[in-house]
């Protein structure tokens, strides 16, 4: 819905949480895992004999397994629309364990896969690399990704960056001063809103895109 209206989910959220501390509503971000990806459908199926359907439950699992294709199509639509992107970018994927709160290098259930297959479907001719602060290096090759030591190797020259968790290490990037290492036009692609866009003071030629606001890209890089 903020997509179509071209608002923030970001901040609807945090206003309907404003004086209200007994709220906690989840930020948009891909769910994954070995439990939650699966027991929605185990509920479905246990209910079946007494003739009942979980139907917000189950609409909740639909929505989410369509986040891959279509965040991939808002970041190949927004690309698009940068003058020189590159038919062959560097992307850059940041984290790849199916969560990062409490960090883990469980890579059962992740929503890294079907992002990085929808991505590899829309950018066939990329150069890939990624970042885990857990994640052994060993298990890069199951994703196709040339693994890095550093965010700030990760990110050098890139002209799409992909936060695909929630590890701590992501929201604490000192996201301003590593936009300059990125390669000129570039994209930041943020699935779980790290950061507060308008405090951003990215490098020239460098914008960043939350999920849950696909309406707006935030920076200077796209022409509004």
């Amino acid at each position: 819905m903020c997509d179509v209206f071209g608002i923030s989910a970001f901040d609807v959220i945090t206003a309907g949480k404003v004086g209200y501390p007994r709220t906690n509503l989840a930020l948009p971000g891909p769910v994954g895992g070995p439990c939650l990806e699966k027991d929605p459908y185990i509920l479905a199926e246990g209910l079946e004999p007494f003739g009942v359907t979980p139907e917000i439950t189950l609409a909740a699992r639909r929505l989410n397994e369509r986040q891959p294709e279509e965040a991939a199509a808002a970041v190949e639509k927004a690309t698009g629309m940068m003058p020189g992107f590159p038919k062959r970018p560097v992307i850059a994927v940041l984290g790849l364990a199916f969560k990062g709160r409490p960090a883990t290098d469980d890579l059962r259930g992740t929503m890294a896969r079907p992002i990085v297959a929808a991505l590899r479907r829309r950018f066939d001719a990329a150069e890939w690399r990624g970042f885990d602060a857990v994640v052994p290096a060993e298990a890069f090759g199951e994703f196709g990704l040339s693994p890095c030591a550093t965010l700030e190797e990760t990110v050098t020259g890139a002209n799409l960056v992909i936060i695909t968790n929630n590890h701590p290490v992501f929201a604490a990037m000192p996201l301003d001063s590593l936009s300059a290492r990125l390669a000129a036009p570039a994209l930041i692609y943020d699935f779980w809103n790290h950061f507060e866009p308008r405090s951003l003071r990215l490098a020239p030629g460098r914008a960043y895109m939350p999920l849950g606001h696909h309406g707006s890209v935030l920076g200077p890089a796209v022409p509004t």
